[in-house]
């Protein structure tokens, strides 16, 4: 039986109801290479009937379940490739099923055989790239967080960080339950695990999460209370020392490696990706992310200096609002006189800071963006250890009816894309066109298109990463008329904008990418947009 061309390719089903009824007599079949076909089966529809697969998508995924844990390689591996084809051509259609996906996939993660641990790393790959993002959270954190298995708890914790990234602080500290209340314990978890690189990327999801103003109290809030203790000083670390590299591979990892002969090196080869990814977002306080200028050692901080920094930020939070500007005033004389001194305590100084960039004061809001507009420019790309808070607060003030602290907020974000390295803008900015207020997004889509033909050339996948899924999103929530549903904006202007922008950047490989993440009817959106740009 041919189903796929001479050159390897797979082909569509002539009648594809046929192929699904085959493809599940063949999963049930007892001979391995009759199963293999009916894998293939799967693979093809749904690549090409995904409609037709979809009627009946429990079924199958139950059937390809059921192989995964076939006790022949050759079938587990078709198996979980199936799946991650699956994942790719069904997207969110296969959000139902994922607890069961999600755990049959860690549990093959504990393998000794190289082959298996490489296909289960791009399945659980395309399942965070594809389904909706809270379900993949949940599912992952079912699936593994408490596994009695090293292994497991590790790729959970390492595809978790991919979650986590998607979504920002913003989403996953807003207390939505099954999110704010799943994430937290298992974040706990992971920094105190016996596992060095489980705990690396337990640091990694907590450093990308403890400087949301809300995130001491709801660590309380969430947290047994025997962990808040040691998660308390794992943050500490973090602010003085930074995230560092990732760990070198344990001896007992390395013998499963060995043994499972190949397959071995995509998986060291990640290692060091997450080694290469690590160093260029360590921060260590100083170590501006993305910089290739000589590291600038901390300057040893006597006692005096140390008094400056806790009075400026006990003043910064001051419940009388004449203190607050007083303290604002002074951080930008600081800054001025003392920038080492700053720029050794930004993590710390900017979390009493940022709050008052979105002050309910007015005075207080409208002097500390100007302040900000003094601070760009002098602490440049150490900002990269603070951005994720800082633009969905100023992100927050676009939608100010105060005509000056709109302008000025904008001010400070233009600011921010000329002086701070701009892959670094990437992620905050696509979070605010995506999640943000509606009278905000048309204002950050437009910035989205610049930074991205700024960032493309040099880094594609960054911008293949967050700000495709932004493209695909407003392609499948505008209207016909361009208008933003539970809004005012009319953003069809600036998703052109962008739209044409990337298409600029990546040519046909936009409208190849469109084609499996969007229908038929928002795909001749895309297509109408580049044509009357």
């Amino acid at each position: 039986m041919q189903h796929v061309d001479d050159d390897g390719e797979l082909k569509p089903f002539p009648n594809p109801d046929v192929g699904l009824r085959d493809a599940l007599r063949f999963l049930q079949n007892e001979h391995w290479e009759v199963k293999i076909d009916g894998l293939t089966y799967v693979r093809r529809l749904a690549v090409f009937h995904p409609d037709t697969l979809n009627s009946q998508l429990h079924t199958v995924i139950v059937a390809v379940l059921t192989e995964v844990k076939n006790l022949r390689s050759s079938v587990a591996r078709a198996a979980i490739s199936t799946l991650a084809e699956m994942f790719t051509q069904l997207r969110v259609s296969m959000d139902k099923d994922l607890d069961q996906l999600c755990k049959g996939l860690l549990q093959k993660a504990a393998e000794s055989n190289g082959f298996i641990r490489e296909d289960v790393d791009k399945s659980l790959a395309a399942m965070v790239n594809s389904v909706t993002p809270q379900r993949a959270l949940v599912a992952l954190i079912t699936g593994g967080a408490s596994h009695r298995n090293v292994a497991v708890r590790k790729t959970c914790a390492q595809f978790l960080v991919e979650v986590v990234e998607k979504m920002g602080p913003g989403r996953l500290l807003s207390g939505i339950k099954d999110v704010t209340d799943k994430i937290l314990p298992a974040t706990a978890q992971f920094c105190v695990d016996p596992s060095p690189e489980t705990r690396y990327y337990g640091r990694k999801i907590m450093y990308q999460l403890m400087n949301h103003e809300d995130f001491e109290k709801l660590l309380i809030k969430y947290v047994a209370q025997k962990d808040v203790r040691q998660v308390k000083e794992v943050m500490e670390r973090l602010r003085q020392d930074g995230l560092g590299e990732m760990p070198s591979e344990t001896p007992s990892a390395r013998a499963r490696r060995s043994n499972s002969n190949s397959g071995s090196g995509s998986r060291s080869n990640s290692g060091s990706r997450e080694k290469t990814r690590s160093a260029s977002s360590d921060v260590n306080g100083l170590t501006p992310p993305g910089s290739t200028r000589k590291v600038r050692k901390s300057p040893r901080m006597d006692e005096a200096s140390m008094e400056v920094v806790k009075d400026l930020c006990a003043t910064l939070a001051a419940n009388d609002w004449r203190d607050r500007h007083k303290a604002i005033q002074y951080l930008q004389e600081l800054t001025a006189d003392q920038t080492d001194l700053v720029i050794s305590n930004i993590v710390k100084i900017f979390d009493a800071f940022t709050p008052r960039l979105s002050d309910s004061n007015s005075k207080v809001n409208l002097t500390a963006l100007q302040t900000m507009l003094h601070l760009v420019p002098r602490l440049r790309e150490y900002l990269g250890a603070v951005i994720n808070t800082i633009v969905p607060v100023l992100g927050a003030n676009l939608a100010s009816k105060n005509t000056q602290i709109h302008q000025t907020t904008l001010e400070v974000l233009d600011s921010l894309m000329e002086h701070v390295e701009n892959s670094l803008l990437l992620q905050p900015f696509a979070n605010l066109a995506q999640f943000g207020n509606a009278r905000v997004k048309p204002e950050m889509i437009e910035k989205l298109a610049y930074l991205s033909s700024r960032v493309y050339p040099r880094k594609q996948q960054t911008v293949t990463r967050y700000v495709l899924p932004v493209m695909w999103h407003l392609l499948s929530n505008t209207t016909g008329s361009g208008a933003v549903p539970g809004g005012t904006g009319n953003i069809r202007t600036a998703t052109s904008s962008l739209a044409n922008s990337l298409f600029a950047l990546m040519g046909q490989s936009l409208l190849d990418q469109a084609q499996s993440n969007l229908s038929q009817r928002n795909l001749k959106t895309l297509q109408d947009m580049l044509e009357s740009p």
